[in-house]
């Protein structure tokens, strides 16, 4: 029998007009029953389940799982670095596709310099540092935006020792900094193990 879902139609097959809001379960059943000729099966009462429970009881997850399929390979978490352009060179580049080896690297803005830049794409000695935060201090700042002398950098290990340290943690008083090699020399080492004055007689 062809479904009756207009009010009208159900009120012409069963007879008097009906309120549905007044029928309860088993009224409505054997309505259902008499419009479609069989009687249908009662559902459960939900009213008081929880969507969570609707999903999860009684289910089973597995028919969703492929047991037999292998896992799928890991996704690996880096990209492989390029190398560097120069022909036979194994380097990683750094800078405009070349290694530090082969002039790979940011130099100093200041004509001429080869230096690393350090701030503002300037070397430490043409001006690439933070200046000393202490009030008509320009000297270059350490760390927490001050100089040795206003107490930036580390202090020195000795037991009441403030100064700043020079070598292994210790000032040049206990035991830190490095004579010059030259012999004869007693000064401190500034350069390449060597005072000012032998550096740049070199």
């Amino acid at each position: 029998m062809a479904h009756l879902e207009e009010a009208a139609d159900v009120d012409m097959f069963w007879g008097d007009s009906l309120d549905f809001e007044a029928l309860d379960d088993a009224q409505a059943l054997t309505l259902v029953s008499d419009l479609f000729g069989s009687q249908p099966t009662a559902l459960p009462d939900i009213s008081q389940t929880s969507l969570l429970d609707l999903l999860t009881e009684d289910a089973d997850c597995t028919i969703f799982l492929d047991l037999d399929k292998p896992p799928l390979p890991p996704v690996p978490t880096f990209r492989p670095r390029k190398l560097c352009a120069t022909a036979g060179c194994a380097k990683a580049a750094r800078v405009r596709g070349l290694c530090t080896e082969h002039g790979g690297r940011r130099i100093c803005s200041e004509p001429g310099c080869p230096r690393v830049p350090q701030v503002g794409q300037k070397c430490s000695t043409h001006g690439g540092y933070h200046e000393c935060a202490a009030v008509g201090c320009g000297k270059r700042a350490q760390s927490k935006g001050l100089c040795k002398t206003h107490g930036g950098g580390m202090r020195c290990q000795a037991t009441g020792c403030s100064k700043a340290v020079t070598s292994q943690g210790r000032c040049r008083a206990h035991g830190g900094g490095t004579r010059c090699t030259i012999a004869g020399c007693g000064k401190w080492a500034q350069h390449q193990r060597l005072c000012t004055a032998h550096f740049r007689a070199l």
